[in-house]
């Protein structure tokens, strides 16, 4: 029985999240408070119902535990795929190519950063908030779920890729000329895969927390992936 709810909870996960980053994406709320609310509040609204799932089994408090060093990890690992993120911005979608109009899309869809800027503290909020909430949820919750149901030491593979598939219909909603949109459901798998390993690797969320926090506000309010954010 623990099994069927297990993979019932997982299934719903993705699901949930995925109707969530839809609606997010949709071109009507562009630029408001709502792509926040339906970002980030269904996925914290899960990541709740799964600590207690963990807690349950006496896995929470090692994932929540912050040691000495967990900073330095986020942070080197937030340098490793902003830098990756920008060389493949780069070389695959410059600015004379139509492709460029999938990065320019999603930030249409996040907002004007001078307006962001405005409201530092409810951004930082928002973000600490994303990160925690997802990272809980595939970086925690799902993995142990999926580990428990088929025993390998994959799971957080598995959990990158359901990751990305909560991010597919995202591609349908910020498409444009050039096609259907891939950059969300592209960086939710590699960006998911290492902060997979990093959790796998120290047993902790917290660098994984923090490299995706800094990443967000890195690539959100200091430097756009086509230059400064003013």
């Amino acid at each position: 029985m623990d099994r069927f709810r297990n993979l019932g909870f997982v299934g719903f996960t993705v699901v949930v999240v995925a109707i969530a980053s839809y609606l997010a994406c949709s071109e009507e709320i562009a630029g408001t408070v709502r792509v926040a609310l339906l970002g980030v509040g269904p996925t914290l609204a899960v990541g709740i119902v799964g600590a207690y799932l963990l807690h349950r089994e006496e896995l929470l408090i090692p994932l929540v535990t912050f040691r000495p060093g967990d900073f330095t990890r986020g942070f080197l690992a937030a340098l490793g795929i902003f830098a990756t993120a920008f060389a493949a911005t780069h070389f695959f979608m410059p600015l004379t190519s139509s492709r460029a109009s999938w990065l320019l899309r999603v930030y249409l869809q996040i907002g004007d950063p001078k307006i962001l800027k405005d409201h530092v503290p409810a951004v930082v909020v928002a973000m600490a908030l994303a990160a925690i909430a997802e990272e809980l949820v595939f970086r925690g919750v799902v993995p142990a779920l999926l580990e428990g149901m088929l025993g390998s030491r994959r799971a957080w593979i598995y959990s990158a890729v359901l990751f990305a598939a909560a991010q597919l219909p995202t591609a349908i909603a910020l498409r444009t000329g050039a096609g259907w949109n891939p950059l969300l459901p592209a960086a939710a798998l590699g960006a998911g895969l290492v902060w997979g390993y990093m959790t796998r690797r120290w047993g902790r969320l917290w660098p994984a927390i923090i490299s995706h926090a800094l990443v967000d506000w890195c690539v959100i309010m200091m430097f756009r992936l086509y230059g400064p954010s003013f």
